[in-house]
């Protein structure tokens, strides 16, 4: 199973560094959400291939 981003990363940072420009919280929170629920997916990917059985 792959994640389909929507936003780079480039993208997410940049959004941050306009927001506090701004000083609107709103798109860093959401930003921030997005890169750590993609922090979490990869996580689970990674050991959810470690506890798979080899094929033989």
């Amino acid at each position: 199973m792959e994640l389909e981003n929507k936003f780079s990363a480039l993208q997410l940072a940049v959004i941050n560094e306009q927001a506090s420009m701004y000083t609107c919280a709103c798109p860093v929170h959401v930003s921030l959400q997005i890169t750590y629920l993609r922090k979490l997916f990869d996580y689970q990917k990674r050991v959810f291939k470690k506890t798979q059985p080899l094929a033989n």
